[in-house]
């Protein structure tokens, strides 16, 4: 079963700049990808979809050498979140996806071969070492949580960067006392 903990980045001025760059790299890329995709439509009444938006992210990237300062996963996560807006927007009526402002930005996804855990510390890709805190950082059931990540999500709210660690978790037997439920 897949569980979500948020805790704490604690990133020094020059993370925290690296950090506002990802996140400004992803805002771009899907803002790029969406005006792609409207220009396309316009012309021929067809979409962009995941492969053909991966392969728009890699001539990007030598038009604004910017976005070599991300990871190319999570700029692809881009292309698939923009990717799943289109289709909700297609088959279910939900509406065409939107510009993204600064202040409206989801965060940058990392893929479970980029980051890594030490100690109270986070490793995302092109950025380096972070300190993070949480409640159960020094407990045992933190260990599980390590072991079991499948992703992160970095996200910059109001009172700082917190990371999402997205893992398994074991499901919790009911213990079976012989009463009828309901």
């Amino acid at each position: 079963m897949k569980s979500v903990i948020k805790v704490k980045i604690y990133a020094r001025r020059t993370k925290t700049q690296l950090l506002k760059q990802a996140l400004g790299n992803s805002r771009f890329v899907w803002n790029k990808l969406l005006e792609k995709n409207k220009e396309r439509y316009r012309k021929e009444k067809k979409f962009l979809f995941y492969s053909d938006m991966c392969k728009e992210i890699t001539k990007m990237k030598e038009e604004y050498p910017f976005l070599k300062q991300s990871t190319s996963q999570a700029l692809q996560q881009i292309a698939r979140k923009l990717d799943r807006s289109l289709k909700d927007g297609i088959k279910r009526k939900k509406g065409f996806p939107q510009f993204k402002k600064k202040s409206r930005y989801d965060g940058i996804l990392i893929f479970p071969q980029g980051f890594k855990f030490d100690g109270g510390k986070l490793y995302i890709p092109k950025i380096g070492w972070v300190s993070i805190k949480d409640k159960i950082t020094k407990k045992p059931e933190w260990e599980k949580i390590k072991a079991s990540a499948k992703q992160v999500w970095v996200k910059e709210e109001v009172d700082g960067f917190f990371a999402y660690i997205v893992y398994d978790r074991e499901k919790e037997e009911k213990e079976k006392n012989g009463e009828a439920l309901g």
